[in-house]
């Protein structure tokens, strides 16, 4: 069965992270991990997940257009880091580990995204960053902005999910 394959079965971004987590030999960072989901008991129409990674906080979602709408109106401002998942036909994807380092640093975050957009909040400065799911890996490098929402997108996923 595959990473994915799995993911699927659990159905839970918590177990999506936990994946992350165990997966980047993270198992000592699990106690710096929160995750809680973000939905109508909280007073949003929309279930996102959210937590924190040493601190540093983070959201997830974006399934549709209107919930990705509602994240930038309702989020944006307390982001400063924005990545995007996507197959090479433009579909977008979640269930995707999230890893950003520090350049020539340690692992400042390691989190699953369940949905195509993952938004956190960074100190200013430049971060390695690592998404990996459906069988593939990717890795970039971005300059986090003290201000505003630096976007990276993720688009080279197989349009064909991985075979199992």
């Amino acid at each position: 069965m595959t990473t994915k394959g799995l993911m699927t079965i659990c159905g839970s971004s918590l177990f999506s992270s936990v994946a992350a987590l165990l997966l980047t030999g993270g198992v000592a960072f699990a106690q710096d991990q929160t995750v809680a989901p973000l939905g109508p008991d909280d007073s949003a129409p929309y279930a996102f997940d959210r937590g924190t990674y040493r601190g540093i906080p983070w959201i997830s979602g974006g399934v549709g257009k209107e919930e990705r709408d509602y994240l930038i109106e309702n989020f944006a401002d307390a982001y400063n880091l924005k990545l995007e998942f996507a197959r090479t036909d433009g579909a977008y994807m979640g269930d995707i580990s999230v890893v950003i380092s520090q350049q020539g640093g340690g692992i400042v975050i390691a989190a699953g995204s369940s949905g195509p957009w993952f938004m956190v909040e960074l100190p200013a400065g430049t971060y390695g960053i690592e998404a990996s799911g459906d069988g593939q890996r990717f890795e970039r490098t971005v300059d986090v902005p003290a201000t505003g929402l630096e976007t990276v997108v993720f688009a080279g996923w197989d349009d064909e999910p991985a075979v199992k």
